[in-house]
């Protein structure tokens, strides 16, 4: 049987920049060392920590859109071509962020005709 994947938008809080380039990154709930609880989201950043995704976190799988950079403009707004991404977890609860400096496990993948 498949999942079913919800879309679901993050607060007003965290609001990256849409640049019109983007990437989705999937995670399942298997993947987090920390339980996460509805309202929490995860935010990713650029090696300058500057916010390029966020969302809410959903049950049993949470879609995260990552935006890019816009090559047309002479700022650098969103993730650059093989830059690094970092991950946090903002706590409803708790009101701060975590850090995610390890993962339980995860995979990555392509098409093949990416290769």
């Amino acid at each position: 049987m498949g999942s079913t994947v919800k879309e679901e938008q993050s607060s007003k809080m965290f609001a990256p920049l849409n640049t019109g380039d983007n990437m989705q990154i999937v995670f399942s709930e298997e993947v987090w060392v920390t339980k996460l609880t509805a309202g929490d989201e995860i935010l990713s950043y650029d090696s300058s920590h500057n916010l390029i995704g966020a969302t809410r976190f959903l049950n049993p799988l949470t879609v995260l859109t990552v935006w890019g950079d816009d090559e047309t403009t002479i700022i650098k707004d969103g993730l650059s071509f093989n830059e690094q991404i970092s991950f946090e977890i903002w706590s409803k609860e708790n009101q701060k962020p975590i850090k995610i400096d390890t993962w339980l496990q995860g995979e990555f993948s392509v098409p093949k005709q990416w290769n």
